[in-house]
Formats: structure tokens, C-alpha cells, sequence
């Protein structure tokens, strides 16, 4: 963890003045998390059953990533698309053959849509690198049914 940068929690409660509401926001913890390079939706919970049915891929709940290529002058080809839906293998996670849902954004050539169920550390940015087109940004639009207000 690096202790300079503000943690969600930090700018969370920084908002909050009133003191027992910052002590119960304080008691939350993050389902699943988002990298210092990955932005968008992150759900906050004291309740620790719902924390582990949503982050756990044995329940297989979907999470929605907007990934964009570093290479932004050709869109995800064709068998690419194959081989993520097909399954790669990531090896960090005991060799977990991992899947996702991944489709083109039209309109907007190198940026693909990547829906995936497992939720390994890492995973949406290690699936697009052994399919050949590493990530330059991450954005999470997606939890479960929760979407991210598109302004956001």
C-alpha cells in the first residue's frame, strides 16, 4: 500500500462531519478492489456475507470493465475476442482457465467492453495481455446490477 496517496476510505470520510456516521462508514470494507491505475465503480459494505457472495468467483457475479488498448489505432480482433470467451489460463490463479464476455465500443476503435465472473487480482488487464493487446486504462462501468452513473 502506498501511504501517500489517500485511500477511498480517507477521502470518504473526510466528507462526512458527523462523527457516529463516521464511525459506522469507518467499520465498511471494499468488495473486491480497483488498482491505482483502474477507475470507476467500487462498492463499500459492513456487511461481510454480502462482501463475500459478491467478491468470491464461485458465485460468478458479473463485473463490467471499459478497457482501452495501448494500441488505440486497430480495434480487438476477431479471434481475440474468441480466445477471451473461449478462456485463457491465468497462471497466479492456480492456473484458472477464466472467461469473460468481450464485444468492440463503437465508435471508438482500440476500447472494448470485457464482462467477467471470476474476479481474480489483476484478471481484465492479464486476459487482454495473453490475448496480445496489454491495457493502457480501466475503468469499472459495472457491479452485479449496479451501474456507474455514465457522467461519472
Amino acid at each position: 500500500v502506498d501511504d501517500s496517496r489517500p485511500s477511498v476510505f480517507d477521502v470518504v470520510l473526510s466528507e462526512i462531519a458527523n462523527e457516529e456516521e463516521r464511525k459506522h462508514v469507518s467499520r465498511a470494507k471494499p468488495i473486491g478492489r480497483l488498482d491505482v491505475d483502474t477507475t470507476g465503480l467500487l462498492l463499500l459494505t459492513s456487511d461481510g456475507a454480502l462482501a463475500h457472495a459478491l467478491a468470491s468467483p464461485q458465485f460468478k457475479v458479473p463485473k463490467l470493465y471499459r478497457c482501452v488498448l495501448r494500441d488505440t489505432s486497430k480495434p480487438l480482433s476477431t479471434h481475440a475476442i474468441q480466445e477471451l470467451e473461449k478462456g485463457v489460463v491465468l497462471r497466479h490463479a492456480q492456473k484458472a482457465l477464466v472467461r469473460g464476455k468481450c464485444w468492440n465500443v463503437p465508435n471508438q476503435v482500440g476500447t472494448v467492453d470485457l464482462e467477467i465472473t471470476s474476479g481474480y487480482k489483476h484478471q481484465a488487464k492479464l486476459m487482454l495481455k495473453l490475448v496480445g493487446r496489454p491495457l493502457k486504462a480501466l475503468h469499472r462501468l459495472q457491479f452485479a446490477s449496479l451501474q456507474l452513473d455514465s457522467s461519472l
